[in-house]
């Protein structure tokens, strides 16, 4: 009788063991089946983000540009200081100023033809020679500070086309202008001596006309990509 109550009391434990089973593989089931259908994750280890305000600096531009008020004419004992005539040369210097400024500057001067008041004939032999591209602020000589010769610019020469010269001022050792920086380009006017113009100048000599152009100056940032600044 005993034997009999033991067997029934280990079948009952088996059965409720498998139900216990079935129970948990239901779960499982249900958990795994609700995952795919929800999106239902398991846990893991996060870290919550979090805003920080950032400033962006913007580069300084503070150019400016003068021409300088008169014809500076080069020394000449055999002309009066200040007067041009054939065989004598000046020039007029356009300064960019850029204190401050932080970043490379294209710069462009166009010059306009020489014309002559009351309807004056300008003669050929009179008009630019080069343009002096002047990398400080020495404007006593066509030399750096360090005696190093300034290469002239001719109209033959690709950047001055046309009565137009473009240039690049780049940034001096990757730091903003200094304040007192200026570049000077410095354009050189020449009236040769040509023996076959005499009566033409004379006529010029015996009533001086005033003699005009115009200049026009302008700056721009330097975008690498422009093939416009000479460079």
């Amino acid at each position: 009788m005993e034997n009999n109550t033991n067997s029934f009391d280990e079948k009952k434990k088996k059965k409720l063991t498998i139900v216990v089973v079935a129970m948990l593989v239901c779960i499982i089931a249900c958990i795994i089946v609700a995952g795919m259908m929800f999106g239902i994750t398991l846990a893991r280890y996060v870290t919550g983000g979090t805003d920080t305000n950032k400033n962006l600096t913007v580069a300084k531009w503070g150019v400016t540009t003068e021409v300088s008020s008169a014809l500076n004419v080069v020394s000449n004992q055999y002309v009066v200081n200040g007067k041009i005539a054939p065989d004598t040369e000046g020039y007029i210097d356009v300064k960019i100023k850029c204190p401050g400024t932080e970043v490379a500057v294209d710069y462009e001067v166009k010059i306009g033809d020489i014309t002559a008041s009351g309807g004056a004939t300008v003669p050929d032999s009179l008009g630019v020679d080069r343009v002096v591209p002047r990398t400080d602020n020495d404007t006593t000589a066509d030399t750096s500070k360090d005696g190093t010769a300034l290469t002239p610019v001719t109209p033959a020469d690709a950047s001055y086309s046309n009565g137009v010269y473009v240039g690049l001022i780049p940034l001096q050792s990757g730091a903003a202008f200094a304040a007192d920086f200026e570049f000077v380009v410095r354009i050189y006017f020449v009236w040769e001596n040509d023996e076959t113009q005499n009566t033409a100048d004379t006529a010029l000599g015996n009533n001086p006309p005033t003699l005009t152009f115009t200049l026009n100056v302008g700056a721009k940032q330097h975008i690498p990509s422009d093939d416009t600044s000479g460079s």
